[in-house]
């Protein structure tokens, strides 16, 4: 039977008539050179297979590009009779009719060219020529799209002109297929998947939904076996690449080494120039001068202020003595100015230097009139820490003489009207922190001063710092204070005591009369601009071993217990209660005794508190007595070096 468009009359179509047809097509495609039976519409790159024939081509033409190719002289075109099976099932050809069929039957002529899709998205392409065309822009996106064209989801999306066929129909048109393609199918396995494989390519390139589960499971096995060939491919190129990095890497080496060799033989003149060179001249070291101060100074007296110091400056670090070599030495003030030359054999020489000045030096080591190292350099003079002592015989180490008495001669002290001691925790804390860095000394505690007489008098401790502060032109770094015992009266209270007299005057009196004076030196502090004060209470003579009052031993056995419990209680507690209420108040530093000598005092068989008899043994005089001895000094130092 022959069909065609209503304006013919049904006609037998000659074989000749067919082939101008198909003529016509071949003149609007051009052949695919890279793909076998593949075609593409020279108006809008549409591609499709022409293994089956052209009637395909012809259709996209007649819909797409029918303003452009004249149609008026083509004859219509024949179809092949139907089988018995085909002409039964003639119900089913609207829904199996591809969906472009459907459209050009539902839109009239004249709007055809207005409603198709863009020129991109043609009719009757080849999908997996899209997805080959695609998969260079969507990179991972490919194989997702693979899976949803091949009908591994549910729903085949129709994005030609966005027409969905319903589930329904899908499942009649490849059933349809299917019964079409048994019939002409070989019985034989193999062949029978291969048909299977072509039917379902037959169905996704009608858009159509797979049901068959045998044919699905096929395609699901080549999907998965395509998947697996992309992913030893690309573990493929990974290991390639891996390799060629690999063998990179060990040829850099020998790259290396052969431009280094290259770069020797390019410059093989300046190479000898510099070997030359370097016999005639022996290069020379720039050496580095060190510069050393006087470990310790005592300034007790303006006078003790010098106008120099004697600097170190060595290069023995580097250089050794030797009875070849010569050190000369220029010494610079003011960078420019000659102050002295020394030759000496020497690696190092002392040097007069003023504190006000700065100073360069210029070394030249010769031998034998060659010149081996020179440099020039600013000396950096060694920078000085000031510590300063002021109080009472406490801290000036009453009843610890630095050479006690002897056969005839005198007890021997760093200071004899004031028995300062080298045994005294102030000068121990400076003989330590000396031995790290240079240190000055100003060492003023006196026994018997108060703040009244001996601190704040005329000529008294602080005005004698004073004077030594403006000729030094500097501030002590840390100041040992020790206050308030001779000012509260505690040696008169327990002599009082002894010989059963009272107080004499009020406590509470005296406590007020403290408290100023405290005050008025730490304002006199505060002009001199000194920032680190260091406040040490008083020690307690009252406990034994076990850390009771006892007033059993020496002196102490005159005074009641009763009266003794009430000295330690109401006036060394409080006394050394206020001095640190005011230490917080003016932002001092505190050394607390109180620990050291509470199984420590007097009557304590392990003492460090001196009796009257040692007293005498060994200064001759009771005044030391009530006095801490030396070991309790040397705890209270190491205290106090913790703090500088």
């Amino acid at each position: 039977m022959i069909s065609g468009p209503e304006e013919h009359k049904p006609l037998v179509v000659k074989e000749e008539v067919v082939e101008e047809n198909h003529f016509l097509v071949w003149d609007h495609i051009i052949l695919a050179e890279e793909y076998p039976f593949r075609a593409t519409c020279m108006y809008c790159q549409a591609g499709f297979q022409i293994r089956g024939g052209t009637s395909a081509v012809l259709r996209h033409l007649k819909t797409h590009h029918w303003k452009i190719i004249d149609f008026s002289d083509l004859l219509p075109t024949t179809r092949r009779p139907k089988i018995k099976a085909e002409i039964e099932s003639d119900e089913n050809d609207e829904a199996c009719s591809s969906y472009m069929e459907s459209i050009i039957r539902l839109l009239p002529p004249s709007e055809v060219s207005e409603k198709l899709p863009a020129r991109e998205s043609g009719d009757e392409v080849a999908p997996e020529y899209q997805i080959e065309q695609e998969s260079d822009q969507n990179g991972k996106e490919e194989l997702n799209d693979i899976r949803k064209q091949l009908g591994i989801i549910e729903e085949t999306i129709v994005e030609d002109v966005g027409v969905r066929p319903t589930q329904q129909a899908e499942s009649q048109c490849t059933e349809k297929a299917v019964k079409k393609r048994k019939r002409k199918s070989d019985t034989s396995p193999e062949k029978g998947k291969s048909e299977k494989a072509a039917i379902l390519k037959e169905a996704h390139l009608n858009n159509l939904l797979i049901t068959d589960d045998e044919t699905k499971k096929l395609f699901h096995e080549s999907l998965k076996a395509t998947i697996a060939r992309e992913a030893a491919m690309t573990e493929y190129y990974r290991m390639k690449t891996k390799k060629i990095e690999l063998e990179m890497e060990r040829f850099e080496p020998v790259m290396m080494s052969f431009l280094y060799f290259l770069q020797l033989v390019n410059n093989w003149p300046q190479m000898i120039m510099l070997s030359w060179n370097n016999l005639i001249n022996t290069p020379q070291k720039a050496l580095e001068i060190r510069a050393y101060g006087n470990r310790s100074y005592q300034w007790n007296t303006v006078d003790d202020i010098q106008s120099t110091i004697s600097v170190f400056l060595s290069v023995c670090h580097e250089v050794e003595n030797s009875k070849d070599l010569r050190f000369s030495w220029e010494i610079y003030k003011n960078q420019d100015y000659l102050d002295r030359s020394i030759t000496t054999p020497n690696c190092s020489i002392v040097v007069p230097m003023s504190t006000k000045i700065d100073y360069r030096a210029i070394l030249k080591i010769t031998k034998k009139s060659k010149i081996l190292f020179e440099t020039d350099q600013n000396i950096k003079k060694p920078s000085l820490y000031w510590l300063a002592a002021l109080g009472d015989s406490f801290s000036s180490g009453q009843g610890n003489p630095d050479k006690p008495i002897g056969n005839g001669t005198e007890a021997e002290w760093l200071d004899e009207t004031c028995h300062r001691s080298k045994k005294s925790f102030p000068y121990l804390a400076f003989a330590k922190n000396s031995a790290k860095t240079p240190t000055a000394f100003t060492f003023l505690s006196c026994s018997g001063a108060s703040v009244e007489n001996g601190i704040l008098s005329n000529n008294g401790q602080i005005h004698q710092l004073e004077m030594i502060m403006k000729k030094a032109h500097s501030i002590p770094n840390s100041l040992i204070l020790t206050i308030g015992g001779n000012d509260i009266g505690f040696t008169d209270i327990l002599a009082n005591f002894q010989n059963g007299k009272s107080f004499g005057v009020s406590i509470d009196m005296r406590f007020f009369y403290v408290s100023h004076q405290l005050d008025r030196v730490a304002a006199k502090l505060a002009e001199l601009s000194i920032q680190k004060v260091i406040l040490v209470t008083y020690y307690d003579i009252t406990r034994n071993e076990h850390g009771i009052v006892d007033s059993s031993c020496g002196l102490l056995g005159k005074i009641s217990q009763r009266n003794l419990q009430y000295a330690e209680r109401q006036i060394l507690q409080k006394l050394n209660s206020l001095l640190l209420r005011k230490a917080s108040k003016y932002g001092w530093l505190t050394v607390n005794c109180s620990d050291i000598f509470r199984n420590h005092g007097l009557c304590s068989k392990h003492s460090l508190i001196r009796s009257r008899s040692e007293s005498l043994l060994l200064q001759g005089n009771e005044y030391g007595s009530f006095h801490p001895n030396a070991e309790a000094h040397q705890l209270i130092s190491q205290r106090i070096s913790a703090l500088l």
